[in-house]
């Protein structure tokens, strides 16, 4: 009977074993900051920045001088260079609202494409630790409401797998 029981126990606990998930998580946002190959893309993204906000610079210029131009000849100029004017400084206006938007488009898409392969080596290597380790899911902390008390923080061997300090 005794040995009917302990059969019965295995035989209902092993299956709650073997059915046991390894979880972990790591704050994603945290490791990417640390990585090296970020500082080298945003350098890149500053420069390009600075060469977009130079060269609003220099059309916000060029209108400001066009107006101060118009304003201060408007009382003794012809109706019809009024209207040349006037027009040239509506066309500048919408060229530099045209460049904004460009530019805003040109930096997000660099960043994307610039953080795509460093996005690529965190996965791998988060990947890596998974199956290295035996994890069924890792998680990122930072989307996490609830760390369940079984749950692992696996930022170290993230970042040993990158070379992080």
């Amino acid at each position: 009977m005794k040995k009917l029981l302990i059969i019965l126990a295995v035989a209902m606990v092993l299956p709650l074993v073997a059915n046991a998930q390894k979880l972990g998580y790591v704050n994603y946002q945290e490791i990417i900051e640390q990585m090296p190959e970020v500082k080298v893309v945003s350098a890149q993204l500053d420069t390009l920045t600075k060469q977009y906000e130079n060269e609003f610079l220099k059309m916000r210029q060029e209108y400001e001088n066009k107006i101060k131009e118009y304003q201060a000849n408007v009382e003794t100029m012809p109706e019809s260079i009024k209207e040349v004017r006037a027009s040239e400084i509506g066309e500048l206006q919408q060229r530099i609202e045209m460049f904004q938007q460009t530019a805003q488009t040109d930096l997000q898409n660099k960043q994307r494409t610039l953080m795509e392969p460093v996005l690529k080596k965190l996965k791998e290597a988060i990947e890596a630790v998974g199956k290295a380790n035996n994890y069924t899911y890792i998680f990122d902390a930072s989307a996490m409401l609830y760390t369940a008390p079984d749950a692992d923080d696996v930022k170290p061997l993230v970042k040993a797998q990158l070379g992080i300090k």
